[in-house]
């Protein structure tokens, strides 16, 4: 069997998602599954970056819990170890939330103070899923020269055609700025890379992603980043992923 690299990882990931959206016989799928947590297991020993090893563990962990589903038994997730050691703080890659979570049911009818739903990583069943995005690039702890522009390389799994997606950049008082205009996911999984204004000052910024559930939320999201306006709070009717990737301005 080739070796896996990362990217493999997440065209599998991709592939068998939809395979198993659109067939009517999910339980033939159980042996790719669980060829697809092996490979991405052993990915492990190539992978040190904490932040690149959050993403494979979500990975593992969905597919782990969509193996527990149809076959009553829970797979060993557990990555590999790296060949060198990894060093840094694990930060969250890739946060999730049910589509039919109350918080994602609250941001489509735009009910008043919502509350939060856990955060989860679980497997979907036909026509329903895990709301899920990552930053992919730039990676955790990388560092960047003030006034360069910054590539920004998202992955979403189970959006809708009329949700709209933002990075945003935060500050230590949980305020952020939105660093793009807002862009439609292409497909139901799938990537986005965007380019954002240079960042022009120095210091360490956390970087996440809003998604706009109701066409209010996408406007005034939009309308803040045109502005170059501060928001406090997450817009009635969005889900704000906090703190997927830090990066270093120098």
């Amino acid at each position: 069997m080739a070796e896996m690299r990362l990217d493999d990882a997440y065209a599998a990931h991709h592939d068998l998602l939809q395979k198993v959206e659109h067939t009517d016989d999910v339980a033939a799928l159980v042996p790719a599954a669980e060829s697809l947590i092996e490979r991405v297991r052993r990915l492990g020993t190539s992978v040190a970056a904490p932040q690149t090893r959050d993403y494979l563990a979500s990975m593992l962990n969905f597919w782990g819990s969509w193996l527990y589903s149809h076959t009553r038994t829970f797979p060993n997730t557990d990555l590999y170890p790296p060949d060198m050691p990894s060093s840094g703080t694990l930060r969250p890659l890739t946060l999730s939330y049910l589509t039919d979570s109350p918080l994602v049911a609250a941001a489509h009818t735009a009910a008043p103070e919502a509350e939060a739903a856990p955060i989860v990583t679980t497997a979907p069943a036909t026509g329903t899923g895990v709301l899920m995005v990552g930053i992919l690039q730039p990676e955790h702890g990388a560092r960047i020269e003030r006034g360069a522009f910054v590539t920004l390389l998202g992955m979403y799994t189970h959006m809708r055609p009329e949700y709209r997606l933002f990075f945003i950049r935060q500050g230590a008082d949980e305020s952020f700025v939105v660093l793009d205009a807002g862009s439609a996911p292409e497909s139901a999984n799938g990537t986005l890379r965007v380019q954002s204004a240079a960042f022009d000052q120095v210091g360490t910024f956390a970087l996440g992603m809003a998604v706009a559930i109701t066409p209010d939320a996408a406007q005034t999201l939009s309308a803040a980043h045109q502005d170059s306006r501060v928001l406090t709070d997450a817009p009635l009717g969005s889900l704000v992923f906090s703190q997927l990737s830090h990066i270093y301005i120098a």
